[in-house]
C-alpha cells in the first residue's frame, strides 16, 4: 500500500513567515527552519520520502517515514538547492555542483560533486531538464558524464560519453523506468 505523505507548512498570519514544516507517518513530526518569507520553496514526495529547501537557504531537509525523522543536509556557504525530485523509493536533489540520491529501500543517501554542465535533455512527457526520477532510479546528465543512482545499492554510477558537437537538444531525450534508463542522442 502506498504510503500517502503530507507536507504541512505553518504560516504566521500576521508574518507570512514559515516556522517548521511537518511530515506524518503515524503521528507528525516537526522539524524547525529558519524563516522563510516570501522565498520560493521546493518540494517534491515519493512512496518514503518528503523533500523541502527554501530559496538563498542552503539546507535540504528530508523526512523518511521507515525511520520517522527529519534528516537535514548541509550544502555549505553559497550553494543552494536547483531542483528537487522524488518518485517511489528514490528521491533526488542538485545543486550547482552537487548531486544528492536518496534511497529510502537502505535509507541512506550518496552526495557527488558533478563534473561538466548540466544537459537539458527531453523527458517524455515532461519539461526539459538534466534529470529523471523513477521509482528505482535516478539520472542527471552533464555535457561529460551520465550519472545513474541505483536504490538498491544507494550509491551513484558514472559512465563518460561524449555528444556530438552537432548534437540536437531539443530531440535527444532521456527515458527512465523502473527497469532502465534510456538515452537517445540525435543530430
Amino acid at each position: 500500500m502506498k504510503k500517502i505523505f503530507y507536507l504541512l507548512v505553518l504560516i504566521f498570519m500576521q508574518l507570512s513567515w514559515v516556522s517548521e514544516i511537518k511530515a506524518q507517518n503515524g503521528t507528525w513530526v516537526s522539524q524547525p527552519i529558519p524563516p522563510v518569507g516570501s522565498f520560493t520553496t521546493k518540494k517534491a514526495c515519493g512512496d518514503d520520502w518528503v523533500l523541502f529547501s527554501m530559496q538563498y537557504n542552503t539546507n535540504i531537509y528530508f523526512f523518511n517515514t521507515r525511520t520517522s525523522n527529519w534528516d537535514i543536509i548541509d550544502l555549505k556557504p553559497n550553494n543552494y538547492a536547483v531542483a528537487l525530485d522524488a518518485k517511489g523509493q528514490a528521491a533526488f536533489a542538485y545543486s550547482d555542483s552537487v548531486i544528492i540520491g536518496f534511497s529510502s529501500t537502505l535509507a541512506q543517501w550518496d552526495i557527488v560533486h558533478f563534473e561538466g554542465t548540466p544537459l537539458n535533455f527531453n523527458r517524455i512527457f515532461s519539461s526539459p531538464v538534466p534529470y529523471g526520477c523513477s521509482n528505482n532510479f535516478v539520472i542527471f546528465l552533464t555535457t561529460e558524464w551520465m550519472y545513474v543512482f541505483d536504490v538498491s545499492i544507494g550509491t551513484w554510477l558514472q559512465y563518460d560519453y561524449h555528444l556530438p558537437p552537432d548534437y540536437d537538444p531539443y530531440t535527444s531525450l532521456i527515458y527512465i523506468s523502473d527497469e532502465f534508463v534510456l538515452m537517445q542522442i540525435y543530430r
